[in-house]
């Protein structure tokens, strides 16, 4: 009888249990919200003016210089659109150097490096160091080998400055607004008079007011979740206008191209054209993805846009290099780099699917430490 009224206390707590565990998942479940679809809408459409940018050397059809003005503060504000405290310095330590960091020094060390000494094995580009190890162009320079690495060194240090000036502000956002915006305009009259710093930390500060625009964004509007509607349209329609407006006061039709190299804090715009045509610039790329919500190749794309970022240079520098064999008639150009545009994005698919499969910890897309 003692034996029996055991089993049967034990089948009770073991379903107890059981019902527990499951009431516990079912409320995990409820607590991770799920993917915001339009988020990497714009990132796809982001990583893709980034590839056609690249694949083209930055001498695309006149009128799309357009997108030079928000095509990388769209990165940075989607950052701080996403930043997050992680309840201390260290937590958000450790989730920066998975997200960011180890994805650039493996890049840096098995893509820039090898492709750097190709290029001198192939095109005689010397491969030289500059005396003072901390000179900002030693780190820039090794980096010629996969261009697009700087972003994410400069991604890093602009979150860990996000972040300082978070804490000494003591989470009080008109404090942060101030703070942001004098860092970064100190940073943009620095590229002005050519006082750099290593590491692209002179570009992460330039970027900052970019960062807090997506912070502010995320904390004082419903941007995230809220449909699409005619606050949106109208938010489009006059940022669009506001950024042509912009172009077109800026624009020098003798010359190529008005630089804006965010890499390098090199602008040949004023400030107030820089920033406010990037600000204008990214909420119109925001409101069209709001728009398009889920466009299957291009929210693929985003998502895994960090895996596009690390070696769509490579693969560029290495179908040009095959390109230089055939005779190019130049009356043709434009077409031609469109069809390599297209080949380049239908091969990072094959790439990003063997990356996030076989290389996951380097690709962020799960944590090594």
């Amino acid at each position: 009888m003692g034996d029996g009224e055991d089993g049967r206390n034990l089948i009770y707590h073991k379903q107890k249990y059981s019902k527990k565990v499951k009431n516990v998942n079912e409320m995990e479940n409820q607590s991770i919200k799920p993917r915001i679809e339009w988020i990497d809408t714009a990132k796809g459409i982001c990583i893709l003016l980034v590839v056609y940018s690249h694949v083209y050397m930055g001498d695309h059809p006149a009128f799309l210089h357009f997108q030079d003005y928000f095509r990388m503060p769209l990165y940075f504000l989607l950052s701080g659109l996403f930043f997050k405290t992680y309840n201390n310095f260290h937590n958000f330590f450790i989730k920066k150097t998975n997200k960011l960091l180890i994805p650039f020094v493996f890049a840096y060390i098995f893509l820039s490096t090898p492709m750097l000494f190709f290029l001198q094995y192939r095109a005689g580009l010397p491969v030289t160091f500059p005396s003072d190890f901390w000179e900002a162009e030693r780190w820039r320079f090794l980096c010629k080998g996969n261009g697009t690495l700087w972003f994410l060194c400069c991604l890093f240090i602009l979150n860990i400055a996000f972040y300082a000036i978070f804490l000494i502000s003591r989470h009080r956002t008109k404090l942060i607004i101030v703070c942001s915006m004098l860092i970064g305009l100190i940073s943009f009259w620095m590229g002005r008079h050519e006082i750099f710093v290593p590491l692209w930390g002179d570009a992460a500060l330039t970027a900052l007011p970019f960062f807090l625009f997506g912070y502010i964004l995320r904390n004082k509007s419903n941007i995230l979740y809220e449909p699409f509607g005619k606050k949106h349209l109208v938010i489009c329609a006059l940022s669009f206008s506001v950024l042509m407006f912009i172009y077109l006061y800026n624009s020098d039709f003798e010359r190529i191209k008005i630089e804006l190299i965010h890499g390098d804090n090199y602008f040949e715009v004023d400030c107030l054209s820089m920033y406010l045509g990037g600000f204008c610039g990214t909420l119109f790329v925001l409101m069209i993805a709001k728009r398009l919500n889920h466009v299957p190749l291009v929210s693929f794309l985003g998502r895994y846009s960090i895996v596009i970022l690390l070696t769509h240079v490579v693969l560029i520098i290495l179908l040009r290099i095959t390109l230089y064999h055939f005779n190019i008639n130049i009356d043709y150009i434009h077409l031609i780099m469109l069809g390599l545009f297209i080949i380049v994005v239908l091969i990072e698919i094959p790439i990003i699917k063997f990356c996030i499969k076989y290389l996951p910890y380097v690709f962020a897309q799960k944590d090594l430490l």
